[in-house]
């Protein structure tokens, strides 16, 4: 079951968005899997990690 699927059956206030903006981050780019939007105004970029190994994860987190 996708993600997506399994976060619509929480029934938050939190809208999941797929597809979103790119986020700069001086230097270099994050294109996030998804977002979660709240009907006041918060954002939380969201990026799935399936099958990582550590090196994958520390080129994400620098």
């Amino acid at each position: 079951e996708s993600f997506a699927r399994r976060w619509e059956k929480l029934g938050t206030p939190w809208a999941l968005e797929r597809e979103v903006e790119i986020v700069d981050l001086k230097g270099t780019v994050f294109v996030p899997d998804f977002a979660l939007r709240h009907a006041d105004g918060q954002v939380v970029h969201i990026e799935i990690m399936g099958f990582w190994h550590p090196d994958y994860l520390r080129r994400k987190l620098d």
